[in-house]
C-alpha cells in the first residue's frame, strides 16, 4: 500500500450535523512549542523547560465544483458560522476537531468558471475536561486562584525585602515608582470609559505615590497597594485583547530591569507576580469580538506567563506563587477557547462592484447598528467612507 492509499477524502461535519465533501490540491499544518530558556552566566549551553503545545493550525484552500456548486457553498459558508466545533475528517491527518477561525469565499466567471475556492484557517480545539464543567466555573476558579497568587507574592515579600543598605533602599523605591508611573499612564487611558473605576484607579496611584516611604517600610502594605494598582485597569469591559496587550508591554520592559541586589530583586520579583496577575484578569473582564480575537487573546496571555515565569525563575520567585499563576493562566486560557465557541467568525469578501458601507453593512448585518464597528474593523477613511471601491477585501463577522 503506497501513501496514495492511504489519502482518504476530505469532508467537514458542522456542530449541527451537516456533512461537506470538498476538494483539495494541497495541504498544510502548524504549530509549535512553548518553552523557558535560560541562559545562565559561564555556560555555554541553556536551560530549556518545555511548557507544551501552542495553539495547532491547519490552513486548508478547498473548493466545490458542478452544476449546484453555488448552492453548496452557500450552505458551507453559513455553516462555518455556527456555534463551537466541528469535526475536519482531514485526508492526511485523521479526525480533528476544529473552529473555523478565518475563512474567505473566491469564485471566478472568466477562468475557472463553476467553482467556489474557499480559503480557511481551522484551529484543532483539545478535548474538554471534565471539570470545570464551564467557562464560568474556569472563570470564578481562575479569580480566585489569580487571588491566591497575588496573597502569595505578598506574603513572599514580607520574607525576602530586606534593605540591607541606603543604596539598596533607594534602588528599590526608584524602580517600583517607575512601574507605578508606567501603569499610571497606560491605565488612566483604560479606565477612561468608566467613571467609578477611573477614579479608583487615580486614588490608588495617588495614595501609593504620596505614602510610598510607609508602605517600603512595611512590605506586605506595599505588595498589595502596587497589586491593586496592576489589576484594577483588567476589571474594565473593553476589549481585552486591547488590555492583554498593554500588559505586554509593561512587562517587557519589567523584564528588562537587571536588579543589583536582592532587595531589588523583590520588588523585580513583585512587579512580574502583579503584571502577570493583573493580565489574567484582564482575559476574564471584557469583550472579544470574534473566535480570532479569543484565540489570538489566549497566545498573548501564554506568552505573557512563559516570558514572566522565566523572569520569576531568575530571581528565585517562591513556588507558591508560581504554582498559582500557572493555574490561574490555564485556566484563564481554556476560558477564553471555551468563551470563543460560541462567538462570531471572522468573514472575509472581495467586492465585486462599489459598495457605500451602510448598504454592506444592512445586507450583512440585517440593520446598520454595526456600521461603526465596520468602518472601524476595516479601517475606512476618505472616499471609503462613502463608496467602498470594487476589489477591496473587506471583514466581517457572523
Amino acid at each position: 500500500m503506497s501513501y496514495l492509499d492511504r489519502i482518504r477524502s476530505a469532508e467537514y461535519v458542522t456542530p449541527s450535523g451537516a456533512n461537506f465533501v470538498f476538494n483539495f490540491d494541497d495541504l498544510a499544518r502548524s504549530g509549535g512549542k512553548k518553552a523557558s530558556v535560560h541562559e545562565f552566566p559561564g555556560q555555554d549551553s541553556a536551560s530549556v523547560e518545555d511548557l507544551g503545545l501552542s495553539s495547532q493550525h491547519v490552513p486548508m484552500k478547498i473548493y466545490f465544483t458542478g452544476k449546484d456548486y453555488d448552492q453548496t457553498a452557500d450552505a458551507f459558508w453559513n455553516s462555518l458560522g455556527e456555534k463551537g466545533p466541528g469535526t475536519l475528517r482531514h485526508p492526511r491527518f485523521g479526525d480533528l476537531s476544529v473552529l473555523a477561525m478565518t475563512f474567505s469565499q473566491q469564485e471566478r466567471f472568466v477562468d475557472g468558471l463553476g467553482r467556489a475556492e474557499f480559503d480557511i484557517d481551522f484551529i484543532i480545539v483539545p478535548e474538554r475536561e471534565a471539570f470545570p464543567t464551564s467557562s464560568v466555573n474556569m472563570e470564578a476558579t481562575a479569580v480566585a486562584t489569580a487571588d491566591t497568587a497575588a496573597a502569595a507574592s505578598s506574603n513572599a515579600m514580607a520574607e525576602s525585602f530586606v534593605p540591607q543598605t541606603a543604596r539598596e533602599f533607594t534602588e528599590s523605591k526608584e524602580v517600583v515608582m517607575g512601574s507605578v508611573e508606567d501603569l499610571a499612564s497606560w491605565g488612566t487611558e483604560i479606565t477612561a470609559s468608566s467613571e467609578e473605576m477611573a477614579t479608583a484607579f487615580d486614588k490608588a496611584v495617588r495614595d501609593f505615590e504620596n505614602q510610598i516611604d510607609i508602605l517600603m517600610a512595611d512590605p506586605v502594605a506595599l505588595s498589595q497597594a502596587y497589586i491593586k494598582i496592576c489589576r484594577i485597569p483588567a476589571q474594565g469591559e473593553g476589549s481585552i485583547l486591547a488590555k492583554v496587550s498593554g500588559y505586554t508591554v509593561l512587562l517587557e520592559s519589567t523584564l528588562a530591569f537587571g536588579p543589583i541586589s536582592s532587595a531589588a530583586e523583590s520588588i523585580k520579583a513583585l512587579m512580574l507576580s502583579g503584571l502577570t496577575t493583573a493580565a489574567i484578569d484582564s482575559t476574564l473582564n471584557g469583550t472579544v469580538r470574534s473566535r480570532q480575537e479569543a484565540i489570538q487573546a489566549a497566545d498573548i496571555l501564554s506568552e505573557i506567563y512563559r516570558d514572566a515565569l522565566a523572569g520569576l525563575e531568575e530571581v528565585n520567585a517562591d513556588r507558591a506563587t508560581l504554582e498559582a499563576l500557572a493555574e490561574a493562566a490555564s485556566l484563564a486560557g481554556k476560558s477564553l477557547l471555551e468563551r470563543s465557541f460560541s462567538l462570531e467568525s471572522e468573514r472575509r469578501i472581495s467586492l465585486d462592484a462599489e459598495r457605500t458601507p451602510l448598504d454592506f453593512v444592512f445586507e450583512v448585518y440585517g440593520d446598520i447598528d454595526r456600521l461603526d464597528e465596520f468602518i472601524e474593523t476595516n479601517g475606512l477613511t476618505g472616499d471609503a467612507l462613502f463608496l467602498i471601491p470594487a476589489g477591496r477585501e473587506v471583514v466581517y463577522y457572523g
